[in-house]
C-alpha cells in the first residue's frame, strides 16, 4: 500500500517559462510509441487457420488499446473507441509472429504490432477524444538513496536504483533513460555530484546517453516495515524542465524493493500526465506563422525540414522564399505559441522572436 501525501498537480514548476534544451547529443533509444511488442495470444477455432485470423485480429485490437492509453490522459480511457475489422487492419503498419504453435483448432503465438501514427491520430480525433503525440526528450535518472546513515547512487545496496531500472525505458511520451551503472558511469558522475546537480557531471552523463538533461531523484528513506516514510526531491538539470524542483512524500509498508518501486510508478506517472496535458493537440485552435530559417546551404535546410516532417502539432508547411542564407515558411499549427515552441524542442529546434527580425526565427539548438 503507497499513499501519496502531497495533492494536486504533480509539477512545481520553477521557472515560469520552460527553458529549451542546453545539453547536446543524439536521440535515446526507446520503444516506438506505436509499436506493442510481446502480446501472447491464445485462440480456438473449428480450424487453426480461423484461431489464427482471431489470434491476429485479437493482438491487432489490444495493441491498439495500449498506444491509445499511451497518448491520452487515464480520465479519457473510457471514452477510447473500439476500432474492429478493415478499419483496424488499415490502421496497422506491420506486425510480427513469434513462438507459434497450433493443433487441433488451437493456436498460441506472441504478436507484436505496429501502427501508422497518421491513422492513430485520426481515429482519436474523430472519436473527440484529447490526445498528445510529443514525445519529450530523454532525461537520464540518477537515483540517490538516503538512509540517514549513508548515500548512494552506484553502490550497493540501493534498492531506489532497482526501483527505476524496472520502471525504465518507459514507453510513454515522457522519456527517462536509466544509466547502466558502469565503472564509466561512476567516473562521470559520483554521488555528492549528483546530490548538488553539478552542471557539469550531468551534461557529461546526459551526452553520453544521449539526453537533453538529468532528473536527479533523491530518496531519503524513514520508518519501518510497518510504518515508512519517503521524502523525495527531483531536480532537473538541463532539457526542457532545467530548474524544476519537485518535492513528494510518501507513506506505506511491506518490502522495501516494492515499495520503492510503486513509489517510481507513481512518479514516472506523475510525469507523463503533466507533459500530455502540456502537449494536448487543441484542434479548434489552429494559427498560422511565418518563420525565417537560417540556413547553411541544402544540407542544412534539409536537416530542418527532416526535424519538421511528421510533427503532429504541424498541419502544413509552405515555402514562401528560399535564398543561400535562409528559408522563410509559413506554418499552420495546432494549439498555442509555447506548445509549438516545446514541440519544436524535442526536435532540437528553438523558436525565437528577435526585434531585430521581422519574423520568428526557427534555428537549430546548439549542438543539435
Amino acid at each position: 500500500m503507497i499513499d501519496s501525501m502531497n495533492h494536486g498537480r504533480f509539477f512545481r514548476t520553477a521557472l515560469a517559462a520552460l527553458v529549451f534544451a542546453v545539453l547536446s547529443g543524439g536521440p535515446v533509444a526507446a520503444q516506438d510509441l506505436f509499436e506493442v511488442i510481446g502480446l501472447k495470444v491464445d485462440e480456438s477455432a473449428s480450424d487453426e487457420v480461423q484461431a489464427k485470423f482471431s489470434a491476429i485480429a485479437s493482438a491487432q485490437q489490444r495493441a491498439l488499446q495500449v498506444v491509445f492509453r499511451r497518448l491520452v490522459q487515464p480520465e479519457e480511457f473510457s471514452r477510447l473507441p473500439q476500432i474492429t475489422g478493415e478499419t483496424l487492419a488499415l490502421m496497422v503498419r506491420d506486425y510480427d509472429i513469434a513462438d507459434e504453435k497450433l493443433g487441433g483448432g488451437r493456436y498460441l503465438a506472441t504478436i507484436s504490432v505496429r501502427f501508422l501514427p497518421e491513422e492513430v491520430a485520426n481515429a482519436l480525433k474523430e472519436a473527440q477524444v484529447p490526445f498528445a503525440m510529443t514525445r519529450s526528450r530523454a532525461v537520464v535518472v540518477l537515483p540517490v538513496i538516503d538512509t540517514g546513515s549513508a548515500r548512494r547512487l552506484w553502490d550497493d545496496p540501493n534498492p531506489w536504483r532497482r526501483a527505476w531500472a524496472g520502471r525504465t525505458p518507459h514507453p510513454g511520451l515522457f522519456s527517462v533513460v536509466m544509466p547502466a551503472g558502469d565503472l564509466s558511469d561512476v567516473a562521470t558522475v559520483n554521488v555528492n555530484q549528483a546530490i548538488s546537480g553539478d552542471p557539469g557531471a550531468m551534461l557529461a552523463i546526459g551526452r553520453k546517453y544521449g539526453a537533453t538533461g538529468a532528473m536527479i531523484a533523491i530518496a531519503s528513506i524513514s520508518g519501518n516495515k510497518s510504518n515508512r516514510m519517503v521524502r523525495i526531491n527531483l531536480e532537473f538539470v538541463g532539457g526542457s524542465h532545467d530548474g524544476t524542483i519537485i518535492e513528494q512524500r510518501y507513506k506505506g509498508s511491506g518490502n522495501l524493493t516494492a515499495f520503492l518501486s510503486q513509489v517510481a510508478g507513481e512518479i514516472l506517472d506523475g510525469l507523463e500526465r503533466d507533459w500530455k496535458q502540456e502537449n494536448i493537440l487543441d484542434f479548434s485552435m489552429v494559427e498560422r506563422m511565418s518563420v525565417l530559417v537560417p540556413i547553411e546551404g541544402v544540407g542544412g535546410w534539409r536537416d530542418v525540414r527532416e526535424r519538421l516532417d511528421g510533427m503532429s502539432r504541424i498541419q502544413s508547411m509552405s515555402m514562401a522564399r528560399m535564398s543561400q542564407k535562409e528559408v522563410e515558411l509559413d506554418l499552420v499549427y495546432v494549439g498555442s505559441t509555447e506548445q509549438l515552441r516545446t514541440s519544436l524542442a524535442q526536435r532540437g529546434l528553438e523558436l525565437v522572436f528577435s526585434p531585430d527580425h521581422p519574423l520568428w526565427l526557427l534555428r537549430r539548438t546548439g549542438g543539435n
